[in-house]
């Protein structure tokens, strides 16, 4: 009863308290309500007795879209803001940024989220002769004539594209094709640009599309400036109630005093028993509710699990091999249902590292780089990035990519990692075929794959076939893909793979050539994980 007691006398004060700070706020709230996402309220506080109370009736918070000014955009699922107008014109001042096209022979201008144009009054009726507004022209070069040829109109939306900062500029002269030229600029977060920007040629597409990175520290992720103000707002008026809280000490002091008292007789008298039970009853209480839940509804493997209380059932056996999966867990990284049973084992990962390096003979730092067909949760890319290795992270799903960001992160190594929205089955594709030319002009050093082996089920079978159970396709046609970028490859297959048909395939895609395979089984704790093929192709293979 004394803990009763006490309890709702120091909810009456600390809601006298709150209801004040809440009404004087109460119109700092409705201006930053539309970058906080604040639902309706209707506080009903009559159950409270206390004269203070009657001041309080009901807040109402209206939620409004968050618009994006030209050149800055916010990704609506985690609210970061990206800010390029300090690389634009926007301001009024010109600014146009060269990026020499050693490849192409050409040099371009090229202005972002505007014209790189500085007098208009200069150009001639042969330069932009494709182009209505030449005002608008947001890219160009100087052709062997002299003469000025727009490679696309320039615009101010910023897009993100499998978690990539894009810019696409359209509608510049024709080309040998009869379509009009066009840009994409690929932005990159770099913080050693303090102040700068630097663009990269990457190549083109049938002489008519052209590709740029843009590696700036402009490109980083900010809060939103909305937000900024908000927290500004709520540190205020957290100040504003512990000044509120402070005058009233005291008072405050002297109950909590006098019931502390109370309460130890209390504990004292009774003992610990029923406060142990009541904790138990209701982690039981938990347990139910989450296990009734689960059972009435779909189970989604891209549903992000974290706590114990998510993985039930099937899954509990997971949550205990967590620090396995990854030491750094308890510090936040995040992973889907699926990638609860399909990220490699931070060992595993960091041995197989060590053994790529060298097989392939490869050096530490950026100077080498990796193409990761199935990155997942990023387990092993880290273990790439790790090495200062530029890894190039590929994933036909876009949570599994914000999976490898997010925990590239908390290993501090996400610098030379890029990630790319990418589905290995739509190889015609316009999309596909974008994303292989940038590929191919990166010249990757070794292609590594950790492809789909169908779930935990995979165990059920005595021998894992490549050819039947690998996907998304068999291995011929997985190694033929990956030979396109490297003619060296890398995969991470199950611990019952039939090591004979590895030999066979093998043997059937390179007719003629000089192979080398190295098979290499992987164990953790005296349990095998799976087995490492490598494979080196010395010719007579088109790569």
């Amino acid at each position: 009863m004394a803990l009763h007691i006490f309890k709702t006398r120091i909810l009456v004060i600390i809601g006298s308290l709150v209801a004040l700070f809440m009404l004087i706020s109460k119109s700092s709230v409705q201006e930053v309500a539309h970058s906080v996402n604040v639902p309706e309220l209707d506080i009903d506080l009559s159950h409270i007795k206390h004269d203070s109370m009657e001041m309080l009736k009901e807040i109402t918070v209206h939620e409004e879209p968050i618009v994006d000014l030209p050149c800055t955009i916010t990704n609506k699922k985690t609210n970061q803001f990206y800010d390029l107008t300090p690389l634009s014109s926007i301001d009024g001042n010109v600014q146009a940024w060269n990026s020499k096209g050693f490849d192409y022979g050409r040099n371009f201008s090229l202005g972002i989220c505007s014209s790189p144009l500085k007098n208009i009054g200069a150009l001639t009726s042969l330069d932009f002769v494709d182009v209505s507004n030449k005002s608008e022209v947001g890219g160009y070069y100087t052709n062997s004539e002299g003469h000025k040829v727009s490679i696309g109109q320039y615009n101010s939306e910023l897009k993100l594209r499998g978690g990539n900062l894009v810019l696409e500029y359209s509608n510049g002269d024709i080309c040998g094709s009869g379509l009009p030229k066009s840009t994409l600029l690929t932005f990159k977060c770099d913080r050693e640009m303090q102040s700068k920007a630097r663009v990269s040629y990457l190549g083109n597409m049938f002489n008519c599309s052209y590709i740029f990175e843009v590696r700036t520290i402009h490109a980083c992720a900010t809060a939103h400036n909305e937000d900024e103000n908000a927290v500004w707002g709520l540190f205020i008026g957290i100040l504003f109630v512990f000044a509120l809280v402070s005058a009233c000490a005291g008072t405050l002091y002297k109950i909590i005093k006098r019931h502390y008292e109370r309460a130890n007789e209390f504990i004292e008298r009774e003992g610990n028993a029923g406060v142990v039970k009541e904790e138990e009853e209701e982690e039981n209480e938990e347990d139910e509710d989450y296990e009734l839940e689960l059972g009435s509804r779909e189970e989604s493997m891209d549903e992000i699990l974290m706590g114990k209380q998510q993985l039930q059932g099937e899954m509990r056996k997971y949550w205990r091999q967590r620090h396995n999966l990854f030491t750094k867990y308890d510090n936040g990284c995040l992973m889907t249902r699926e990638l609860w049973f399909s990220v490699t084992p931070e060992l595993i990962s960091e041995r197989m590292a060590e053994i790529i390096q060298q097989e392939y003979d490869l050096e530490l730092g950026e100077n080498t780089s990796v193409l990761d067909m199935f990155c997942g949760g990023g387990g092993d890319s880290i273990s790439f990035l790790k090495r200062g290795w530029r890894v190039l992270a590929c994933d036909n799903n876009e949570t599994h990519l914000n999976c490898t960001r997010h925990n590239a992160q908390i290993y501090g190594v996400d610098r030379h990692l890029e990630t790319f929205l990418v589905d290995w089955t739509g190889s015609e594709s316009a999309e596909y075929k974008l994303f292989h030319s940038m590929i191919s002009i990166k010249k990757v050093d070794f292609v590594f794959g950790s492809p789909p082996w169908g779930g935990p089920t995979y165990k059920n079978n005595t021998t894992f076939s490549a050819e039947r159970d690998l996907l998304p396709f068999p291995l011929h046609k997985l190694l033929q893909l990956s030979l396109e970028f490297s003619n060296k490859v890398a995969l991470f297959l199950p611990r019952n793979i039939a090591v004979n048909e590895l030999v066979s395939v093998s043997e059937d895609i390179f007719p003629g050539a000089e192979v080398d395979l190295r098979v290499v089984h992987l164990s953790l704790a005296g349990y095998s994980k799976g087995v490492l093929a490598l494979w080196t192709v010395h010719g007579g293979v088109n790569v």
